[in-house]
């Protein structure tokens, strides 16, 4: 019988990433990736996502991200994403670590990512 280390290391690494499309700008989410948590989980699952740098031709490797969301009870909330980089291909990388208040209730969590370009006066420009 194999233990649990030889099971793991057999099993191949599963891309988990969610991409945006940089034409329709949907969120193609893996089939791999089932579910966020259980009912109440605090900061268990990352999810990593990927976008195009540029979208119509503005930059937006210097727009803040966030993610607005409404867990199961339509609570809505917003989660800083704090870890954007630009990679070398031109796409951003950049991950939401899901937190309790998105897990706190059984049932489907909503989301969408946001983009915002501000001024030196934290103005939104555009978004």
């Amino acid at each position: 019988m194999a233990t649990a280390d030889q099971l793991l290391a057999s099993v191949s690494e599963v891309d988990k990433t969610l991409v945006i499309d940089g034409d329709l700008r949907t969120i193609v989410i893996p089939s791999s990736i089932k579910n966020m948590g259980v009912e109440s989980d605090d900061d268990v699952l990352k999810l990593d996502f990927k976008m195009p740098g540029t979208y119509c031709g503005v930059d937006l490797s210097t727009f803040s991200i966030r993610i607005n969301y409404l867990n199961a009870n339509a609570e809505g909330d917003v989660y800083d994403v704090r870890d954007a980089n630009l990679l070398s291909d031109g796409m951003i990388s950049f991950s939401w670590l899901v937190g309790r208040h998105a897990t706190m209730y059984k049932g489907a969590v909503k989301f969408n990512v946001c983009l915002k370009e501000a001024d030196s006066e934290g103005i939104v420009q555009r978004e």
